[in-house]
C-alpha cells in the first residue's frame, strides 16, 4: 500500500465529482440540513402513515420487533463508521484502503452478537406475543448482515462528497414511505411491516458501492496495518454510543420487555414527535466532525468549534418554543386522535430534545477533536441517570416517569460533554452556550 499523506479536508480528490462538493462550511451545513429537513418531513409522514395503518397496539408490537435488533446490530460493527470517517478525512489519498479495512472489522462481531440476541429474545420481549418474538429474531439476523454494508457511505462524507452523501440517505426513506402509502390497510400489520423493512437498506447499499467504486481513490483492499488504528477509534467510539443508544431507547427497550404494546405504541409517537427536530439540528454537527478532523491549525478549529455551537444553541432553543406550542394540535393532527392521550409525554420529550440536540452537537465536536473518551464519559453519565430513573419512576408513572427521566439524563450528559467540549477546544462555556457578547 502507498505511503499515508495527510491532507485537509476540503482537497478535492480527482476522481469525485465537482458537483458534490460544497467548499465552505456553510454550504456543507446548508445541503445537509436541506436533507435532513427533507429527512425530518418524510420521517414525520412516514410516522403518521404508520401510526394510523397500526394503531396504538400494531405500532408498539413493530417498535418491539425492532428496538432490540437495531441496538444489537448497531453495537456489532464496533464504531466502524465513525473510525472510517475520521481516518478518509484525515487520509483521503488511501480512503479507499481505510473503507476496505472498516469493512472487514465491520463484520466479525455481528456473528457473535447475533446468535446471542437470538438466544435472549424470547426473555427480551417476554410481554410481546411469540408471534412478535418471532418477527424479532429474523429481523435480528437480517440487521446483522444489512448493517455493516453501509458503513462504506461515510466515504463519501469523509472526502466532501456532501450531495452525493446526502442524495443516498434520502433514497431508503423515500422508499420506504412510498411501500407504506401503497400498502393496503386490511394488509398492513406489524409482522408484515417488520419483514419489509430490512429491503430498504438495499437503497443505500447498492449506490454507496457504485459510487465508492467511481469516485473514490483505491486501492481497494483491507490492509492490516490499518485495523489497530481503525479499532483504536472505533471501540471507545462504540462503547461511547452504546451509552447514547441505551439513554435513547432504554425506556422503550424495558416497554417492550415489560409492559402491554398499546402502551409502548403511545410512547413511540411521543418520541417521534418530541424528537421531530434532531435529525435537521443533527446537520450541523454531521459536518463539524469531518471539518475538525481534517483541521491542523488549533485557532482556527477552536474558533469553527465556538462559532457552529453559539449557533446550534440559539437554533435549538427557537425550534423547541415553536415545538412546544404546535404539539397540542399538531400531534394528533398527524398521528390520529386515538394518540391524542400521549400529548403530556411529548411535551416534556420536546424539552428534553432540547438537551440531545445540543449534547449531541458537543459530542460531534469532541469526535471531531479526537476527543472520544470525553464522549464516553457524557454519556455513561446519562446512562446512570436513565438507569436508576427507569428502574424508580417506570413501573409506577409509566410513560410520563419515562419521559422525565429522559429530561433528566440528556440534561446531565449535555453538561457533561459542553464542559469537556469547552476544555477541549480552550473556549468557556459561555461561548459554547452562545452567552458572550
Amino acid at each position: 500500500m502507498a505511503a499515508i499523506q495527510s491532507s485537509p479536508h476540503t482537497v478535492s480528490v480527482g476522481r469525485l465529482l465537482a458537483f458534490s462538493q460544497p467548499k465552505s462550511f456553510s454550504g456543507r451545513v446548508g445541503v445537509t440540513m436541506g436533507t435532513n429537513v427533507l429527512l425530518g418531513l418524510i420521517g414525520l409522514a412516514t410516522g403518521s402513515l404508520m401510526a394510523r395503518l397500526l394503531g396504538p397496539q400494531g405500532r408498539g408490537q413493530l417498535a418491539a420487533i425492532q428496538s432490540w435488533p437495531l441496538l444489537i446490530s448497531a453495537f456489532s460493527v464496533l464504531g466502524m463508521p465513525e473510525a472510517l470517517l475520521h481516518f478518509a478525512s484525515r487520509y483521503p489519498k488511501s480512503a479507499g484502503a481505510y473503507c476496505a479495512s472498516a469493512l472487514t472489522l465491520a463484520f466479525p462481531m455481528g456473528i457473535a452478537l447475533g446468535g446471542l440476541g437470538w438466544w435472549l429474545m424470547p426473555w427480551l420481549l417476554r410481554a410481546q406475543d411469540s408471534s412478535v418474538v418471532t418477527a424479532a429474531r429474523g429481523f435480528l439476523l437480517c440487521m446483522i448482515v444489512l448493517n455493516p454494508l453501509v458503513v462504506p457511505l461515510q466515504t463519501l462524507r469523509a472526502l466532501g462528497a456532501w450531495r452525493l452523501w446526502n442524495a443516498i440517505r434520502v433514497l431508503p426513506q423515500i422508499t420506504w414511505f412510498v411501500v407504506l402509502a401503497l400498502t393496503p390497510p386490511a394488509t398492513a400489520d406489524p409482522i408484515f411491516l417488520g419483514r419489509l423493512f430490512p429491503g430498504i437498506f438495499l437503497f443505500v447499499i447498492i449506490p454507496s458501492f457504485a459510487s465508492i467504486r467511481r469516485y473514490v481513490p483505491g486501492p481497494y483492499t483491507s490492509d492490516r496495518a490499518l485495523y489497530r488504528p481503525l479499532l483504536a477509534f472505533g471501540v471507545p467510539t462504540i462503547l461511547a454510543s452504546l451509552p447514547e443508544a441505551l439513554s435513547l431507547r432504554l425506556d422503550q427497550l424495558l416497554m417492550a420487555t415489560l409492559l402491554p404494546s398499546k402502551l409502548l405504541g403511545m410512547y413511540v409517537v411521543a418520541v417521534a414527535w418530541g424528537g421531530a427536530t434532531s435529525l435537521v439540528l443533527s446537520a450541523i454537527g454531521q459536518v463539524l466532525f469531518p471539518s475538525l478532523s481534517g483541521l491542523v491549525d488549533v485557532k482556527v478549529r477552536n474558533a469553527l468549534v465556538a462559532r457552529v455551537i453559539m449557533g446550534t444553541a440559539v437554533v435549538t432553543m427557537g425550534v423547541t418554543v415553536l415545538m412546544l406550542f404546535a404539539t397540542p394540535w399538531v400531534l394528533p393532527f398527524l398521528f390520529g386522535e386515538a394518540y391524542r392521550p400521549a400529548i403530556p409525554t411529548a411535551l416534556v420529550l420536546v424539552v428534553a430534545s432540547l438537551f440531545s440536540n445540543l449534547k449531541a452537537a458537543f459530542a460531534d465536536g469532541l469526535r471531531g477533536l479526537g476527543q472520544v473518551r470525553a464522549v464516553l464519559v457524557s454519556e455513561v453519565s446519562g446512562l446512570v441517570v436513565t438507569v436508576v430513573g427507569l428502574s424508580l419512576f417506570l413501573a409506577r408513572f409509566g410513560t410520563m416517569g419515562a419521559a422525565i427521566v429522559s429530561l433528566a439524563a440528556y440534561a446531565i450528559s449535555c453538561m457533561s460533554a459542553g464542559l469537556s467540549l469547552s476544555r477541549a477546544a480552550s473556549i468557556g462555556i459561555d461561548d459554547l452556550l452562545g452567552r458572550s457578547a
